[in-house]
């Protein structure tokens, strides 16, 4: 009998966090399902690794526990531990009295109730509701304003902990990225709304899970769904290094494509309108390459071969020093303990 951990057969992904996608690009879901063999085990990257353990601490300074070591995918840093309190402090300064806080909590999704999600956190005040998503993520920022994904978590919180609301019922929706590039401005971004909009943005999102779900299950016709490429609905498709669909978007009237051969051609040698056609489609030319090579990395980290090619990790990037560290806890009057890293050394550099 063959050892080891067995995989989960390929489901169809309607998952909150990639509802960006699959709201505009309905035929995604359905492509990547009938394609499932040509990606790469879900294993989780780098990045996500360390997004659940960040997300881990975050958490369990918010319950005011340790964090428990068998959700921390990597270990636990200084920038984790310090990004982790101040996202506790944000939340726990948008409750008023009678408020109830609600901490990753696992819920099924209301159109999908044989899936969940899990919540990040949520502060349920007599007069507004408060739902917060912690992006540990570092590079272009995430904002709140008709964000599907944090639609998708107010109304299975709604749902599962609160009656019936009236339409004005204030809701504010958060995102907190301690790194992202708008930090430096500010960690967290919120649009105030009422449950009358959220509403009417779910009732959207039921229509188009629903007919995915129809045409995945044989009650609908494929052909009713969409491909809708985009910068926004392509940036984490999983799909889009093999999708017609996308690579026709980014190349389309890109007369240049007839002279890409192994050996490029001098700009001198090809005529004016192919120059131009070059210069015009440079962006697209750009994506469509970047597009080709995540793909190679995906083939790659599946164990396949490409002549010439190794599959290698990448870098670590920089982390938050730890004497700006042991600062910032000081003013806040946090102990040191809790910052592996942290040394009495860098305390003493704190004048």
């Amino acid at each position: 009998m063959a050892s080891g951990k067995l995989k989960r057969p390929p489901r169809l992904d309607l998952n909150p966090s990639a509802a960006d996608r699959w709201m505009t690009c309905t035929a995604s879901p359905g492509f990547i399902l009938a394609n499932a063999d040509k990606l790469p085990p879900d294993d989780g990257t780098a990045f996500s690794k360390e997004g659940t353990t960040a997300h881990e601490v975050a958490a369990a300074y918010l319950q005011d526990r340790e964090p428990n070591p068998a959700n921390c995918p990597t270990p636990i840093d200084a920038d984790m531990e310090w990004h982790g309190w101040t996202y506790a402090d944000y939340v726990r300064g948008l409750r008023k009295k009678g408020s109830t806080l609600l901490v990753e909590q696992k819920l099924p999704l209301w159109y999908m109730p044989e899936r969940n999600c899990i919540v990040d956190a949520t502060v349920i005040n007599p007069q507004g509701l408060h739902q917060i998503d912690f992006k540990y993520g570092e590079g272009v920022p995430v904002h709140p304003e008709k964000n599907l994904q944090e639609v998708i978590y107010v109304k299975n919180v709604v749902e599962k902990h609160m009656g019936p609301l009236g339409h004005e019922f204030p809701i504010f929706l958060h995102i907190y990225q301690p790194r992202g590039r708008s930090a430096s401005d500010s960690p967290f971004h919120v649009w105030e709304t009422t449950w009358g909009e959220i509403q009417k943005l779910a009732r959207t999102v039921a229509s188009n899970a629903g007919a995915i779900r129809d045409a995945a299950e044989g009650r609908m016709s494929y052909k009713k769904l969409v491909f809708a490429p985009s910068e926004k609905a392509c940036q984490w498709c999983p799909a889009k290094g093999f999708c017609s669909a996308r690579q026709a978007t980014l190349t389309q009237d890109i007369k240049a494509l007839s002279v890409i051969t192994p050996t490029l051609p001098l700009a001198s040698t090809i005529s004016i309108e192919q120059v131009a056609s070059i210069v015009r489609h440079k962006d697209q030319l750009a994506k469509w390459l970047n597009d080709v090579e995540a793909y190679a990395l995906q083939f790659m980290k599946a164990g396949g071969k490409i002549p010439g090619f190794k599959h290698a990790r990448g870098h670590q990037k920089p982390r938050f020093g730890g004497i700006a560290i042991a600062q910032n806890a000081i003013e806040k009057g946090l102990p040191l303990g809790r910052f592996p890293g942290v040394k009495q050394r860098h305390a003493e550099h704190v004048g």
